[in-house]
């Protein structure tokens, strides 16, 4: 005895020292704003896989039995999925979206384990699976749904997939190590094909598509499909051992740092403002065959040879090493040679309504030079629209237009300006022609295919050749096939001023020095200006005259000279190319002529177009009944822009003429002239959404159907006055329809110096970055909070919107890796993460607009810090009496640590009981629980728990914590719900009997089933309110049922003291199956509860019979799912605030097991007998929720009597109470005989 004491007041002197007799609780932080996952509404994600049960909600790909988490890779020590694919994966991640026009960023990191046994051709696939409710229309503007007989095609069975084979850095990834690898996708409202009666029609798709995109680490194909051609995936080495020892051969992969993001070309200094690039070659190097940002080169390659020649320009003799030397090899008709260049996309291509200058170099050789000039012919230029579907007809596929240039022997400077006036047209983005050729050909070769004519020359040689000609001499020259050859160097297409001669610099036709190449409306042939003779320019406003006035300078001190005079009600005009979504800055300056001043004047966008007038009868031609394409009515009024689709080759079409001449041609409604009449299929639209006119007037644009204008603040003035407003327009159509940009005035009156640039609507940015808990050590966990400004400059304001954050990791020898994203408005806060142990932090915020612009270049912040490893403990109490104590860490430090943890328990008196001291190892790569116990004494109140560096140095290595060990008072009644499935209705079947024996008065049970349900299915069935459930209850002693019961209905049908969660068997054991369903449903019980104290309980099931196929997910080992299952409830569960206690049945039947009753509970291997398992299961249920004794309970089953013969109440009721006392580890039986 004595012994005993000198040891007690050992400890109480140890104690004192340490300060556990008065330690403080810990203070709770703040929640984080940022995560450690992120799925974001626009359909973003990014997952580090740091933690198995923080995997999102979105990740499919977890369900996948080929896909597992995974920690311990020797480079990478956070967390991770390993992918071991044999077959393909059809699981991904949810909720991706494809938005037309918008761009996404699609990231990752892998490593691929095996890659001795792989294929160089393994890489990584995405493939994008559509949705059954999304429906298929086969043309662009999507109006015409696709029919497969009576019904609408939808995105059912539809998909499509891409491939990365390199990584960033541009190497193979298949090699052990880890790499980054990196796809932009844009989305053009179109969604893979569908064959319908052999016919393959685009899936043309409306509006947005919510997509799940799966990842394959497979294959060759886009869609990473392994069967069929195991070549494509494994060595042959591989493919025979696998054969041979009768396997399957699968890859084996590493993936981690997952992410999908929005990705945006704007920047945040003004970015790229539209159509701006030259189309230029200059043939330096073997890159002139391709440039794959921009063109792509091309010559005639039957009837010529391609090479570089050091042949150049004299004048570029330093800037140019080689030129393109195209040399004939003859044709049997159409005689030519010519370079070409096809433009990559639609913001390359050459377009209406917009002037090109066109500057090259070129030199013919003698023979070439001689033909042509005796042949009359010279340079032709050829703007070809080489798709065969383009929708806009208004003009031919092909279009010769020859210059009056006769391509010499010498070199030669060749400079001249392509128009192409459309006044009905529509945008470049508009059209499915995505691919226009700029060819540049000279007809200055003769026809032939070889040398077959005979000349004897003075030696007496017979030679052969194809055409002879007098040279400068007067010599006879014999010319073959190979003597005819075209050089050509720097050539340049060059976009103009959107608005051609704006500074009517071209009042006569001597005023422009390059010739001018000029197609209007249509027309099958183009005019051709020589150089000094350009009389088309001067008049491409339509109306008024380009004259001198000197009053221009004089007023403005600009350096123009001329001016346009509009005489009173003209409408001087010219048509544009302003596209939808940009911003573009009109200026110009206008004075009145005498006795117009202070009248109106306006900038108008005019998009009408006027024809007769057709109704929507239902034709061969218009099949929809669409309006305005039936039959005439006679009036001249608003008609569409008549568009076409189907495969054609040079089928060209008036504007304004509903024609169709080819075979295979159909109507594409335009459904701008649809909007703008609310009409063919905008009927339920509250007002039109396009419209013919567009004034502005000083103070605003005004959109209008009518030509009525509103009066504004712009009005002439008797001098030159500068006059600027900023026009955007966000079409949400398909069809955008280019502008004729119109002066409208009733006054007569002079304009000059006529601008339309494209403007950024707005540059915004963030100021005024500040970081709150920047320190030289961080702990995991401490919190950070940053604020910041969001600033805007420009022609209009721009608000926040969802600014993206990334929270980086690592050094600046090893590079930085995310570990946290998401999104925020002007503030937010972070903790940091496990992923950062000894490494630094960066915060990098990407700014985004309200209309959803996102800045290209992010702000970065370094921070100071240093991450370091934590530890904490804490202490609950599960039964009266008992102290239950966690020791967490989260540790990335190369030498373990053992701590000695001390839990010491008093009485009301605050007299020391009993103190008890555990041994507990944290080593690398800890992240989590690593060590529990449980202390119990009688009549111990108070409990405290401190973890030391050792009893020697008695140095705390984290915080103490206490718990209140006095449990709740003993209930007289008690009203209990369980929420759950058939685990639910065993472990409560028993409950009432055995509550009222042992003391309970008044009792209410109640379980709310569905068989195998879930915690996400639960979640889901909130969503609608889905009578779903079983409603089963008992207040009387005998149960009764209600059928097709929300959940709704069970949590107010009783003033409940308890509510009970679980999830579901097979997922108990899986940490990524509990979030975020667990906390949406702890919400929904918290919102819903009728009685404010009543308490969310966990129902801790248990782990299945051995021998039973689930085990398989847990290595067919029924311990290790008790343990997952264990880890799960005290790492997942218990540290909700929300959930007051657990019930330990899943401890209690393996507490049981270990008993001579053996592994006996399981009915089916599942579920428990309908004897002993579900007794067991009730006493537990009464012990946690009456805080009653169950010692003197004999109540037992009348027709299951003679299976509690014997030991068999007091085992059970042994396994129970150390259940209870001990939730969260086996503590064998003494009846084990």
């Amino acid at each position: 005895m004595k012994k005993a004491i000198s040891m007690c007041l050992c400890f109480a002197v140890l104690l004192s020292v340490c300060g556990i007799l008065a330690a403080p609780a810990s203070a709770e932080a703040t929640p984080s704003v940022i995560e450690t996952f992120y799925e974001g509404e626009d359909g973003a994600f990014f997952y580090p896989f740091d933690k198995e049960m923080s995997l999102g909600s979105r990740l499919a790909m977890m369900g996948d039995n080929q896909i597992s988490y995974y920690k311990g890779d020797s480079d990478n020590t956070s967390g991770m999925l390993r992918i071991q694919n044999y077959n393909s994966i059809n699981r991904g991640v949810t909720g991706v979206k494809l938005i037309p026009g918008q761009k996404i960023r699609i990231t990752g990191e892998v490593k691929f384990l095996n890659s001795d046994k792989l294929s160089p051709k393994v890489g990584v696939r995405l493939v994008f699976i559509g949705d059954s409710t999304v429906p298929v229309y086969k043309d662009s503007a999507c109006t015409q749904p696709l029919m497969n007989g009576e019904e609408q095609v939808t995105l059912k069975d539809k998909y499509f997939g891409v491939s990365i084979d390199k990584d960033i850095y541009g190497n193979n990834m298949v090699d052990g190590e880890w790499h980054t690898f990196e796809y932009i996708y844009e989305y053009d409202g179109t969604f893979a094909t569908s064959k319908i009666d052999n016919v393959t029609y685009t899936n043309y798709i409306k509006d947005t598509v919510t997509s799940q995109m799966y990842f394959r680490p497979m294959g060759n194909s886009p869609l990473g499909k392994p069967a069929g051609s195991p070549s494509e995936n494994f060595t042959q080495e591989y493919i025979d051992a696998c054969s041979a020892a009768g396997t399957t051969p699968y890859v084996d992969c590493l993936l981690d740092n997952f992410s999908v993001m929005p990705y945006s070309g704007m920047l945040t200094d003004g970015g790229n403002v539209g159509y701006e690039p030259n189309i230029y070659n200059g043939f330096e190097d073997d890159g002139w065959k391709k440039d794959p940002n921009k063109t792509n080169f091309s010559w005639n390659n039957i009837n010529s040879n391609a090479a570089l020649s050091d042949n150049v320009p004299e004048a570029l003799a330093e800037t140019s090493k080689s030129s393109i030397e195209l040399t004939y090899k003859g044709a049997p008709r159409d005689a030519f040679v010519d370079v070409g260049f096809s433009a990559a996309g639609p913001a390359y291509k050459m377009w209406f309504n917009r002037a090109y200058k066109i500057s090259l170099w070129a030199k013919g050789s003698e023979a070439l030079a001689q033909f042509g000039a005796a042949n009359n012919k010279p340079l032709v230029f050829i703007p070809d629209r080489s798709g065969d579907k383009r929708i806009d007809r208004t003009r031919s596929k092909w279009l010769q237009s020859p210059t009056k240039e006769i391509i010499t022997d010498d070199w030669q400077k060749y400079e001249f300006i392509w128009y192409e006036d459309m006044e009905y047209a529509i945008g470049r983005k508009s059209d499915t022609d995505f691919t226009t050729r700029f060819t540049i050909r000279t007809y200055a070769v003769p026809v032939g295919t070889e040398n077959n004519l005979t000349a004897t020359i003075e030696s007496g040689e017979a030679v052969q050749y194809i055409y002879s000609y007098q040279n400068s001499a007067g010599e006879t020259v014999y010319a073959g096939l190979e003597d005819f050859k075209l050089y050509i160097d720097d050539v340049t297409i060059a976009p103009l001023d959107i608005v051609y001669n704006g500074d009517m610099a071209v009042k006569d036709a001597a005023d422009n020095d390059t010739g001018v190449i000029y197609y209007k409306n249509g027309k099958k042939s183009s005019d051709y200006c020589a150089p000094g003779g350009d009389t088309i320019s001067a008049n491409l406003f339509h109306a008024g005259t380009i004259a001198a006035d000197a009053t221009f300078q004089q007023e403005t001190g600009l350096e123009k000279k001329n001016v346009l005079k509009v005489a009173a009600n003209e409408t001087p005009y010219q048509s544009v190319e302003i596209d939808q979504g940009k911003t573009y800055k009109i200026s110009f300056w206008a004075k009145a002529e005498s006795g117009s001043e202070n009248m109106p004047l306006y900038a108008m966008m005019d998009r009408s177009i006027k024809g007769d007038v057709l109704d929507s009868t239902v034709t061969d031609k218009n099949p929809n009944g669409l309006l305005g394409y039936g039959n005439s009515t006679g009036i001249t009024g608003d008609i569409p822009f008549y568009l076409y689709s189907g495969t054609q080759q040079n089928v060209f079409h008036d504007y304004n003429k509903f024609e169709i001449t080819a075979d295979g041609e159909t109507v594409v409604s335009d459904d701008y002239f649809a909007r703008m009449k609310s009409v063919n299929g905008y009927e339920s639209q509250a007002e039109p959404t396009a419209w013919n006119y567009q004034y502005f007037n000083g103070d605003s644009w005004v959109n209008t159907n009518e030509e009525a204008k509103t009066p504004g603040s712009w009005t002439l003035a008797g001098g030159w006055t500068k006059y600027e407003c900023f026009y955007h327009w966000d079409y949400q159509g398909g069809h955008y329809r280019m502008p004729r940009l119109s002066f409208v005035s009733d006054g007569a009156y002079a304009i000059a110096d006529i601008h339309v640039e494209e403007a950024v609507p707005y540059q915004f940015g963030i100021e005024n970055v500040s970081v709150s808990g920047d320190k030289e050590v961080f702990e995991i966990g401490d919190e950070l909070s940053v604020t910041y400004d969001f600033v805007s400059s420009g022609a209009q304001t721009a608000n926040e919107g969802k600014t993206q954050v990334l929270i980086l990791a690592g050094t600046e020898a090893e590079g930085f890796y995310p570990v946290m994203a998401g999104t925020a408005e002007g503030a937010f806060s972070f903790r940091v993460p496990s992923g950062a142990i000894g490494k630094q932090l960066k915060i990098q915020i990407t700014p985004v607009s309200y209309d959803y612009i996102y800045a290209q270049k992010p702000f970065e912040i370094s921070l100071t810090g240093t991450a370091k490893s934590k530890l904490s403990a804490t202490l609950k109490s599960f039964d009266k009496s008992a102290a239950t104590w966690q020791l967490w860490a989260t540790y990335g430090e190369s030498k373990p640590i053992t701590a000695d943890v001390v839990t010491a328990l008093y009485d009301a008196d605050n007299r020391l009981l009993k103190t008890e001291v555990a041994k507990a190892e944290v080593k690398n790569g800890d992240d989590g629980l690593v060590a529990s116990g449980t202390v119990f004494a009688d009549n111990a109140v108070l409990g405290k728990v401190f973890v030391l560096d050792s009893l020697d140095t008695l140095k705390p290595v984290c915080s103490s914590e206490k718990a209140d060990l006095s449990g709740g008072s003993e209930r007289d009644s008690i009203k209990v719900l369980a929420i759950g499935n058939s685990y639910a209705e065993d472990a409560t079947n028993y409950f009432y009997q055995l509550a009222e024996d042992a003391g309970v008065k008044d009792i209410t049970v109640a379980y709310l089933y569905i068989g195998g349900c879930t915690l996400e299915t639960h979640v889901k069935n909130l969503g609608g309110n889905l009578p779903a459930y079983r409603y089963t209850k008992n207040n009387t002693g005998s149960w009764k049922s209600e059928t097709e019961k929300t959940m709704l209905y069970g949590i107010v049908d009783e003033d409940w003291d308890v509510i009970t969660l679980q999830q579901q068997s097979a997922n108990s054991g899986i940490a990524s199956s509990f979030e975020p369903n667990l906390t949406k449903l702890i919400d929904y019980v918290q919102k819903n509860k009728t009685n404010p104290s009543c308490e969310i309980y966990w129902h801790m099931t248990w782990a299945y019979q051995e021998g039973y196929a689930g085990l398989s997910a847990f290595g067919n080992d029924q311990m290790t799912m008790y343990e997952r299952i264990s880890q799960n409830v005290q790492e997942i569960v218990l540290p909700k605030e929300d959930i007051a206690n657990i019930i330990p049945v899943g401890t209690a039947v393996q507490n049981a097991r270990t008993s001579h009753l053996g592994d006996t509970l399981n009915r089916d291997g599942i579920h428990l007998t309908l004897d002993l398992g579900r007794y067991l299961a009730g006493l537990v249920w009464v012990k946690k929720l009456t805080n009653r004794s169950i010692d003197n309970i004999d109540y037992v089953p009348a027709n299951y009597a003679a299976s509690f013969g014997g030991d068999v109440l007091p085992l059970l009721k042994e396994a129970a109470n150390n259940a209870v006392w001990e939730p969260f580890a086996v503590t064998n039986s003494s009846f084990t005989k």
